[in-house]
Formats: structure tokens, C-alpha cells, sequence
């Protein structure tokens, strides 16, 4: 298809909302036409985005984020966990096969750096690096027979609170897909000067429509806003970002005065699908209401608390069951 052909648009939102950038981003990709790709531009305030097959008890610290404010997004695409702040800019290619172009893609945000300076490279994941340190992550997914090349740029991203937020627990066993960890810098520190994500749009602006053909404003239909709403309450909903089906096992082992205790569960989606206590304590039924009374509970430090507390008669061995929870369930302590 001719540059002629081809209708280029860049959309920029105006919203800082992940859950309705996220179903923007999925109502372009579920409407673009054939003759269309779009470029779509957005920002997220303070938010961990996982991919659709990660387990997020083991990606994020969901207690510390729910505290902070910080929201918690499961996004539709492959990959691992990224951070967004209003210091990341985030791009999405959308268009139909016959237009899409991961390769194409990708030399276009490759072309915008390399007018910052910056000798940017694609990596084998198609993420984007400079002398081996991530610029950008980059995942992608198909929907109604259209596709969605979306990624990130760190331009001037808190990094100590991506340290803190994407710090990976060590603690559970899980088939899910687990974040592959990259030494990551920002674009406004390799410049040597800040970056704001208005030069960093107009700059991928440019080397789109330099790719593509002169682009033009893309605006979403009114009448679309009711399906996009929709769609964001769907996104936001816990359904969505704690039950996917992904199982996984928790294991806490201690040695007390009474006997060893080995405690384990068993998590689909954010409920609890199994639990047994094991122990060589002398008094055989310390625990024996424990596995029942977790089985159907949400897998919160709080629910669990309740259901411990209600079943063993014994308050010590409550408190130690409850204390090894906390510390290999919950804690990010290492």
C-alpha cells in the first residue's frame, strides 16, 4: 500500500487515567480501518501496568501500592511490569496486518531519539536500548484481525520508585510470566537536559509522518464513549486485574518450640483454592479448621488474618500463623 494510500493519524489523550488510556488503546485497535494506522500518544500518573499473563502478586507490591495510591493495571499485550509516571511517555502503533510493521514501526521511535542524540538501538525483544541500558519495552496484540505495537519512553521516570514498585517477590512459585529484569535509564539523563513529553510527541510525530506520510489529528467518534467507559470500568475492575486464572503456590516454613510448621496455599486468580498446615507438633489438632476456613477467601493479608484467627483455638499459634503470612505472603523483605 502507497504512502498516498495509507490515512496517518496521531491521537494524543488528554487524560492521565490508565484504565481509560488502556481502553482507548483497545477501542482504536478494535475499529482501525484497513487504510488507516494510527499513532497513539499517553501518559499515566503514578501506575504499575503488568502483562495480561503475570501473576501480580509476584510482579508488584500490590499492599505498598494500594497505600501510596498508585494504580494497579492489567493491560490486554504480553510482556512484563513496567512503571509509568507523568515522567514516561507511552506510544501504541495500531493498524490492520496488511499495514502493520513491527520493524517499521520501531525505526520510527528509533529515528525520534537519534534527533535527541541518542545512539538508540532495537534489542531482540524489539525493546529499544542505548549501550545496553532500556530506553523503551515494547509488547504487542491482535484483535478483530488488527494489531497493537505499543511501548514505553522514560524520558524523566522516578526511579526509585520503579526500584520500589517493580521489586519482584521471591516468595511464590508460579507458571505464570515472570518480568525479565533490564537495567533501564532515562532519556533526559543521556541528553544531559530534561525531555518533556511535549518535544518527545512532536518529535515522533515528525518521524512518523516522515515514515508514513503527513499526519493527521485523529478524533474518537462521540458516540464511542460509551463503549470506551464501559471498557475502562472492565479494566479497572478487580475481576479483570486479580482473576485471571494464573495458580500459584505459597510456601512459609518455621521451626517453634512446639514443632516445625510448614504452611501452604494454594492461589487462583486473587482466591484462595486450597490450604494445608503441616506440622510435627504433638497436639494434632491445632490447625485441623485452618484449611477449610481459607478455602474461598480473597488472597489479602486481611482476609487471611480473619480466617487464621477464627479457626485456631490456640491465640500463639494464631499469632505465628498470622506472623508467617505476613512475612512470606505479603512482606517484600527478603
Amino acid at each position: 500500500m502507497s504512502a498516498k494510500e495509507l490515512n496517518t493519524y496521531v491521537y494524543e489523550s488528554l487524560t492521565s487515567d490508565p484504565y481509560k488510556n488502556i481502553a482507548v488503546e483497545r477501542y482504536l485497535t478494535s475499529n482501525v480501518k484497513d487504510n488507516e494506522i494510527i499513532l497513539y500518544l499517553w501518559q499515566n500518573a503514578d501506575t504499575v501496568v503488568i502483562g495480561k499473563n503475570q501473576n501480580i502478586y509476584k510482579e508488584v507490591d500490590t499492599e505498598l501500592m494500594k497505600k501510596n495510591g498508585v494504580h494497579i493495571c492489567r493491560r490486554f499485550s504480553g510482556g512484563g511490569a513496567v512503571y509509568h509516571d507523568m515522567g514516561n511517555l507511552n506510544f501504541s502503533f495500531i493498524a490492520t496486518v496488511p499495514v502493520y510493521s513491527v520493524k517499521r514501526q520501531t525505526d520510527v521511535v528509533v529515528s525520534a531519539l537519534r534527533k535527541l542524540g541518542i545512539d538508540a538501538v532495537a534489542g531482540g525483544r524489539n525493546d529499544i536500548y542505548q549501550n545496553g541500558q532500556k530506553l523503551s519495552g515494547n509488547a504487542y496484540y491482535t484483535v478483530c484481525g488488527a494489531s497493537c505495537h505499543h511501548g514505553t519512553l522514560m524520558l524523566d521516570v522516578d526511579l526509585k520508585k520503579l526500584s520500589v514498585y517493580l521489586a519482584k517477590s521471591p516468595k511464590f512459585a508460579s507458571r505464570a510470566v515472570e518480568s525479565v529484569v533490564s537495567p533501564v535509564a532515562n532519556i533526559s539523563d543521556l541528553c544531559g537536559t530534561v525531555i518533556s513529553a511535549d518535544r518527545m510527541k512532536t518529535l515522533l510525530s515528525e518521524a512518523f509522518s516522515s515514515e508514513y506520510g503527513k499526519a493527521r489529528k485523529y478524533s474518537v467518534p462521540r458516540e464511542a464513549n460509551v463503549e470506551i467507559n464501559a471498557l475502562a470500568d472492565y479494566i479497572a475492575s478487580e475481576s479483570w486485574i486479580y482473576s485471571r486464572r494464573i495458580r500459584f503456590s505459597c510456601v512459609s516454613e518455621r521451626k517453634f518450640s512446639y514443632g516445625n510448621v510448614e504452611f501452604c496455599i494454594n492461589v487462583s486468580g486473587n482466591v484462595v483454592t486450597g490450604a494445608r498446615v503441616y506440622t510435627d507438633s504433638l497436639c494434632t489438632d491445632d490447625y485441623i479448621w485452618v484449611e477449610s476456613a481459607l478455602l474461598g477467601r480473597k488472597f489479602t493479608e486481611e482476609e487471611l488474618e480473619k480466617a487464621i484467627r477464627s479457626s485456631v483455638k490456640d491465640a500463639g499459634k494464631a499469632d505465628d500463623l498470622v506472623a508467617m503470612a505476613h512475612d512470606d505472603f505479603f512482606s517484600r523483605q527478603t
